[in-house]
């Protein structure tokens, strides 16, 4: 499960995957300050999960303002 990071002034959706040896981390930038929004894009992050873990890579994602 994903979860919510507040990193200096913006949030990131914080995804771990075990590799055999250790954890490693991905970051999501979530493109904001607000943490009401970050809760709605996290939400957007976390249906694509399982896919963000077997390194599917989809461009970026791209949340409208």
């Amino acid at each position: 499960m994903a979860s919510l990071k507040k990193m200096r002034n913006s949030w990131y959706s914080r995804i771990q995957k075990w590799n055999g040896f250790k954890q490693e981390e991905h970051l999501v930038p979530l493109k904001t300050n607000s943490k009401v929004v970050a809760r709605v894009r996290h939400q957007q992050v976390e249906k694509v999960e399982k896919d963000i873990k077997d390194a599917i890579d989809f461009g970026g994602f791209s949340f409208a303002k």
